[in-house]
């Protein structure tokens, strides 16, 4: 689990998550905005499998959850520095799908090889600016 801003910044994670997410909030940590390790980080298009089709979708989610931030000049300026910096969210800015078409599966190349996780997300009532993002891997059906 960890939790992130309105623009994705990573504020807090436990082992677990800096365990799975190395190249983000482990120990080989080049970015500390997931969209950035997404879309920057060539890591990210081995860690995620189908990383072509996903990435897109993951730039989509994005829209959707900065959709009551738009007015703040801070978001407009992450956007505009995103398009410059990434192809992929140059080509899928600014289109937002809803949250049905959006997947909570993702399989995700570990330790012990490609496993699928599921990732749910929660408004923090306290800190409405904050998400807490949970991750859990499928349990195996053997």
């Amino acid at each position: 689990a960890y939790v992130v801003d309105f623009l994705w910044e990573r504020v807090c994670w436990n082992k677990a998550a800096a365990k799975l997410f190395t190249h983000w909030l482990g120990e080989r940590t080049h970015y500390t905005n997931f969209l950035d390790y997404m879309l920057l980080d060539p890591q990210s298009r081995l860690f995620f499998q189908n990383w072509e089709q996903i990435s897109p979708l993951w730039i989509h989610r994005f829209f959707n959850d900065i959709r009551p931030y738009r007015s703040n000049p801070k978001v407009q300026q992450f956007i505009d520095s995103h398009i410059q910096r990434s192809p992929t969210f140059a080509q899928h800015g600014e289109f937002a799908l809803p949250h049905a078409n959006l997947p909570m599966g993702y399989t995700l190349h570990t330790a012990k090889g490609f496993k699928p996780y599921n990732r749910m997300a929660f408004p923090i009532d306290s800190a409405p600016y904050w998400r807490l993002v949970v991750w859990l891997p499928e349990r195996d059906k053997s």
